[in-house]
């Protein structure tokens, strides 16, 4: 499921509803290509899966075209600094907890899958937009952080493979510390959370000043 805060809604109206299909289907192939590759062995209680929910989002983030990633970026550059650690990102739950919310999304699908084929517009993918204030800028705040967490792992590792790594190892039941400590520097990055996070720091401030 694709989230969206009603002030981003806007800007995403003004893309072709193709490419606003395109983007909605890349998302979604993410959390399943994330499910299907790997043997989880961990309780589903997750927001939509058994992996962490960063975790399942940064697979859908990965697969985004790029007018969304540029606004996911925006939306990070707007935070002024407000922005989580690297302890906080890795243990975040989803903005929208699953079990309050579900019925209510459930509801609108149906009642916007309702009007397409009213309208004659078939069922395509379903964008539903939150407009509760405080859950958008949650939303905005979450999807932007896991953007710009992944261009600061892109920037520091040094060879391919690492979401790779990282998903394996966190589908085995070990959390992203151990990964962290056992296998971070075969990708180049620090070997304790204090260092990267140290590091996420300076990477992440750079970001207000572009």
């Amino acid at each position: 499921m694709i989230y969206e805060s009603e002030k981003s809604q806007g800007k995403i109206s003004q893309i072709s509803d193709e490419h606003s299909e395109n983007n909605a289907l890349g998302h979604e192939l993410g959390h399943r290509f994330l499910m299907a590759a790997f043997n989880w062995k961990l309780p589903n209680d997750g927001y939509g899966s058994p992996a962490p929910d960063w975790l399942d989002e940064t697979a859908a983030v990965l697969n985004e075209n790029d007018f969304i990633t540029k606004n996911r970026r925006e939306a990070f550059r707007k935070l002024d600094e407000d922005f989580n650690s690297i302890f906080e990102i890795v243990s975040k739950a989803h903005p929208v907890p699953s079990k309050m919310s579900q019925d209510e999304i459930n509801k609108r699908i149906r009642e916007i899958r309702a009007e397409m084929a009213k309208s004659g517009s078939g069922t395509k993918a379903v964008k539903l937009n939150i407009n509760n204030e405080d859950y958008s800028k949650k939303i905005d705040k979450f999807y932007g952080t896991i953007r710009v967490f992944i261009d600061f792992l892109d920037k520091y590792t040094s060879k391919d493979g690492v979401y790779e790594s990282i998903a394996k190892g966190l589908s085995e039941g070990n959390d992203f510390e151990s990964w962290l400590n056992d296998y971070g520097a075969i990708y180049g990055l620090p070997s304790s959370m204090e260092q990267l996070n140290k590091l996420w720091i300076k990477f992440a401030k750079k970001r207000f000043n572009q």
